[in-house]
């Protein structure tokens, strides 16, 4: 097991209930939501896009609840009671729950507002009651501007450390050069960019490469297809050429994939380089030097001993960071982790990787990261 200090690199969090993000809202927004309607019977706001492959057992722990009411994710109290004080977490990064669908929306210009209203909801409610939380800087892709703008009003702010992506709203992979504004603008800040499966709801394109499938099962093995895509379209988009300072971080992808899709990728490159002569160097080589990766979900194989030789086959070691994926049902514990990794990767996986990554250059022997409060929900 590991015992040392430990950064959380993929936590989901959220509002109670859509009304806590209202008043985040724009004006105009705000009386979009309300419409109509009397005082104290506004319509919800339309964030969650059901994908129709709902888990039947749903898509959260059982204990992750908050026993007041309200979406799990919601409440500090309660994430402090699962991972914060639980192991020595020393930082634990925000990505965002239902803030990560806004690329799903039809309309464009709401979705960008529900975006910054998220981030604003994320600094005032979550950053400044525990100083162990980091945020990320949700965009929502279908408008390239205003997301640019969006990660220019907190580039300044040392709390949020990266730029997140879930779905890409244009009907393009993600390295299409229509997106390029997003990552130069990362790029320029030093932020990395942080892309989250499944967050285009099953929408577009379709959670798997041959259409949309009948089963939350299917849904759910077929998340690692919309990464790999992601993947691919940036290398041969260019996106590390002309950002050289880029590093992009693939949550909750899996891990075990890397080593065949590397292989079949340079062994095409090999073939195929003219068609991509900006590409200088080989797809491994690129993804060594650029890709971060959570380790949630770890697969899981019956011989341990088969993980750890797909992941030594790509030098995991070196770019793997621990990542919980609470409050979700499959969410993974440090000590589950631990016990599939070898010990002398844990303070490379648990810290070292992630702290190098976001800036965070103490070392993890030293005192843990000063908590503001203890934070009721």
């Amino acid at each position: 097991m590991y015992a040392g200090p430990l950064i959380d690199c993929d936590i989901h969090h959220t509002w109670p209930s859509y009304r806590e993000l209202e008043p985040y809202l724009s004006e105009q927004w705000r009386q979009y939501v309300r419409g109509p309607e009397a005082i104290g019977r506004r319509r919800p706001l339309p964030i969650w896009i059901e994908s129709g492959f709902n888990n039947p057992h749903s898509v959260f722990r059982r204990d992750a609840r908050p026993p007041e009411g309200g979406t799990p994710g919601s409440s500090l109290a309660m994430m402090c009671e699962h991972v914060l004080d639980r192991h020595a977490v020393r930082y634990g990064v925000l990505t965002h729950a239902e803030a990560l669908f806004v690329a799903a929306l039809p309309h464009p210009l709401f979705a960008a507002d529900i975006a910054r209203a998220a981030n604003e909801f994320t600094r005032e409610q979550w950053l400044e009651r525990d100083s162990r939380l980091m945020g990320s800087i949700i965009v929502n892709t279908q408008v390239p501007e205003l997301a640019v703008a969006e990660i220019e009003r907190h580039a300044d702010n040392p709390r949020m450390v990266q730029v997140v992506i879930a779905g890409n709203g244009v009907g393009q992979p993600l390295g299409h050069p229509l997106l390029h504004p997003i990552y130069q603008a990362a790029a320029e800040h030093g932020l990395p960019v942080a892309i989250h499966t499944f967050g285009a709801a099953g929408m577009m394109p379709p959670c798997s490469a041959s259409g949309d499938p009948s089963f939350y099962i299917e849904y759910h093995t077929h998340g690692l297809q919309g990464i790999m895509t992601t993947l691919a379209s940036f290398l041969t988009q260019g996106v590390f050429d002309r950002f050289p300072s880029l590093t992009l971080v693939l949550l909750e992808a899996g891990v075990a994939w890397v080593p065949g899709f590397l292989w079949r990728f340079d062994n095409a490159y090999r073939h195929l380089r003219t068609e991509t002569p900006w590409m200088r160097r080989s797809p491994s080589e690129y993804f060594n030097e650029r890709v971060r990766l959570s380790t949630q979900p770890l697969d899981s194989p019956a011989d341990t001993g088969d993980l750890i030789a797909a992941l030594r086959a790509y030098g995991a070691e070196d770019l793997l960071m621990f990542a919980s994926d609470y409050p979700h049902w499959d969410a993974d514990s440090a000590d589950y982790v631990a016990a599939r990794l070898p010990n002398a990767w844990h303070q490379k996986v648990f810290h070292d990787n992630a702290a190098s990554l976001y800036g965070w250059t103490e070392t993890a022997s030293g005192p843990p990261a000063e908590r503001l409060t203890t934070g009721q929900a």
